[in-house]
């Protein structure tokens, strides 16, 4: 196995700048291309407006570029370059160059924050009325992925989202949810033993920080995807929309079960190296992986909460 954001998003400044004078020299008002062109120019301005205020505080540097031939947009990674494309930078871990801004994925129902809000003469819920109310925004995420993947895949790799996973089954990150955290492989079905020993209550927890630690990348997909340009940005901001919903039924579900969330996912767990990339080819990788992984935890969350609405005797559907 290889180991190898309220919307805020955090630039590199340096990374801004190059890119913002790269699209002066281009035509502004382009007949053909004014609709794209309006569409990226407002993210860029959106980015370097957060940037201003979000600045980091370790300088960045690039190291000079080396004769090698450069990777074009379409092509397909391979184990030898990946480990190759990262950017490296001056300065401490990517806590020291983050202010202390709070992500979007922490507290993503807004000022819900504990169970004061419960009336406390009303019955508690049953677990599976918990995970049926759950359940509902993790279809809606599922149903929202399978809109774009196959397109997302084969525009950037040129084989379709299922043959990609099988290429790529055994690349990981250890950053994103580890298999103790979601015990299953894309497209596969949960045993009846692996639910069987499942409580709510400690599910929930796993389930949350899980969530919480896809959005870190899905933030980082977005903010690349803004500043150096590349299609789907629209779906993968849909994306995170739907992440942000799945949390807050997560959320919900913990209040109502009295369940208290471990620590929150944090920047930090992503590192430098995967967030500057300088490889067109190697930010795609990232992005599927990332994508993958997603689209398995909905599936998880789905089987798991499936079984809860369905009640200890219940029997599982797909």
């Amino acid at each position: 196995m290889i180991s190898s954001s309220e919307f805020v998003i955090v630039a590199q400044p340096i990374t801004v700048r190059r890119i913002v004078i790269a699209k002066r020299r281009q035509p502004l008002f382009s007949l053909k291309h004014i609709g794209q062109r309006a569409r990226t120019f407002s993210w860029i301005v959106f980015i370097i407006c957060c940037a201003t205020r979000n600045v980091m505080a370790a300088p960045v540097q690039r190291h000079k570029a080396n004769n090698s031939p450069t990777m074009f947009e379409d092509e397909l990674p391979t184990e030898a370059n990946v480990d190759n494309e990262h950017v490296h930078l001056e300065g401490g871990g990517t806590g020291d160059r983050f202010r202390d801004v709070r992500p979007k994925w922490v507290n993503p129902c807004g000022g819900i924050l504990d169970d004061s809000g419960i009336d406390p003469d009303a019955p508690p819920l049953e677990d599976s009325e918990i995970a049926a109310n759950a359940i509902l925004d993790v279809d809606i995420a599922l149903n929202q992925m399978e809109s774009f993947k196959n397109d997302f895949v084969r525009s950037l790799f040129r084989m379709d989202f299922d043959e990609m996973v099988r290429t790529w089954a055994h690349f990981h990150y250890d950053w994103l949810p580890a298999y103790e955290a979601v015990p299953k492989a894309i497209g596969a079905q949960l045993v009846p033993r692996q639910l069987q020993a499942l409580e709510l209550g400690a599910t929930l927890k796993k389930l949350y920080l899980a969530a919480q630690t896809i959005a870190v990348g899905l933030e980082q997909v977005i903010l690349d995807r803004a500043v150096y340009g590349g299609d789907f940005l629209e779906q993968f901001a849909a994306t995170e929309n739907k992440l942000a919903m799945v949390l807050c039924s997560l959320q919900m579900a913990m209040i109502e079960k009295h369940v208290e969330p471990d620590a929150d996912a944090v920047r930090q767990l992503m590192d430098n190296k995967y967030r500057d990339m300088r490889s067109a080819s190697g930010r795609n990788l990232r992005d599927f992986v990332i994508v993958r992984d997603y689209i398995n935890l909905l599936e998880y969350t789905h089987q798991v909460l499936q079984h809860f609405q369905n009640g200890p005797s219940g029997s599982q559907s797909s």
